[in-house]
């Protein structure tokens, strides 16, 4: 661009030059015809020789009228060459680009080949590098290797339709590329027909026993069997069973009167049914029974059943067929199931009628509306003397002693 402004300048400055040398001849011919013309009429010239030195300053007349003109059209041509610069310049560019675009269509096309691929590589690469290592090349040399860009495309085009419609021999298998990752499963296939049994294996060693599992339910109750089975056993001072026993019947505690020196000395239950069978109207003074009084004043938890009757109650107890009252614990041995737990209980140890120890339930109840002290056979709280033949390692003297009724 800068060489074509150049150019412009100087064929510019050369058509001026010109232009004053042709203005310089026209004046050189004006003089030599007036020179001619006062030769001719020496009077006449005299005549207007005023005229002539006055017109005298304006013999260059047409050069200075001219140049206000000529700058104009010097200025025009300036501008004129430069836009004709930048439009043929843009035009060229343009036509590099799609030169450039078509290389690159023909060297994709040609991959297929490898010669061919290798020549037209070469050719873009050494087109650009020809432009990147001399961007100051002036439009004619532009121009030319634009021609020949585009001669040597339409003979790669021509060659590329031929080799195609032909069709060369195939090429020489290349090396064969890393493997690939793994692919996904695929979907499982449909199940295939059923084989035929296979025959028979041989019979395996015992393997070793398993873990014991867990126990089955329960299965249905038997019919009862014959003969006799369950233990029945009573429990002093209340009017009802507790766990798996059942009630057979509930009642009174009885036994002799206290103050009497004869008479049973072991405690029954009483039924709070009774049926009589033959009798004999009035007391006949004969042997008698007594209900029952707790003497439990000032004992904790019990003293509120001072001076009121004990009932009691018979249980039974089916899956079990033993039953003992352990004094002086709570607890049975192991093995066994405790039924209730309380206190051992019997007659005051100064009186005259003797009773036996039965153990009074830790729970003990009394019967409604008993609270009349009207005494009969009477409960004292058992007390441990460690001083007269028990020993006073285990027990200790002066403690009331508990108790436990248990079966198995």
């Amino acid at each position: 661009m800068i060489l074509g402004l150049i150019v412009c300048i100087v064929f510019l400055f050369v058509t001026l030059t010109s232009m004053e040398r042709r203005m310089a001849s026209v004046e050189s011919e004006l003089k030599e015809n007036s020179k001619k013309g006062a030769e001719h009429n020496l009077p006449e010239n005299e005549k207007k020789g005023s005229l002539n030195k006055e017109r005298k300053p304006d013999q260059r007349y047409p050069l200075a009228k001219l140049a206000s003109p000529l700058l104009v059209v010097v200025i025009a041509g300036l501008i004129a060459c430069v836009i004709f610069q930048f439009i043929t310049l843009a035009s060229t560019e343009r036509r590099l680009k799609e030169v450039e675009k078509k290389l690159n269509e023909i060297s994709k096309k040609r991959s297929e080949y490898t010669q061919s691929e290798m020549e037209t590589n070469g050719l873009l690469s050494s087109s650009r590098h020809r432009r990147s290592a001399n961007p100051k090349t002036n439009l004619s040399d532009l121009t030319k290797k634009l021609v020949a860009l585009e001669s040597r495309t339409d003979n790669l085009l021509k060659e590329l339709r031929l080799k195609s419609s032909l069709g060369g021999r195939d090429g020489r298998d290349g090396m064969s590329g890393s493997p690939g990752p793994a692919g996904r499963d695929g979907r499982e296939g449909p199940a295939g027909p059923r084989g035929l049994p296979g025959p028979k294996g041989d019979v395996g060693r015992t393997g070793s026993t398993g873990p014991q599992g867990p126990p089955g339910p329960q299965g249905k109750k038997g019919q009862e069997g014959y003969g006799l089975s369950g233990v029945s056993y009573n429990r002093w001072g209340r009017k009802n069973c507790s766990g798996d026993a059942t009630l057979v019947y509930r009642g009174f505690m009885g036994s002799g009167y206290y103050t009497h020196t004869g008479g049973g000395t072991n405690f029954v239950c009483l039924t709070d049914n009774p049926i009589y069978g033959k009798v004999i109207a009035g007391w006949q003074g004969t042997a008698a029974i007594y209900g029952t009084e707790y003497q439990t004043s000032g004992f904790p938890g019990l003293s509120n059943l001072d001076q009121h009757d004990a009932p009691c109650a018979v249980c039974y107890v089916r899956k079990r067929g033993s039953q003992i009252m352990i004094p002086g614990t709570n607890k049975c041995p192991s093995g066994w199931a405790r039924e209730y737990k309380g206190y051992l209980m019997s007659s005051h140890y100064d009186h005259a009628h003797p009773s036996e120890y039965v153990c009074i339930d830790e729970g003990a109840e009394a019967i409604p509306g008993s609270h009349s002290d009207t005494n009969g056979a009477l409960l004292y709280m058992a007390q441990g003397d460690c001083g007269h033949a028990l020993t006073c390692g285990p027990y200790i003297h002066g403690h009331e002693l508990t108790c436990v009724v248990c079966t198995k």
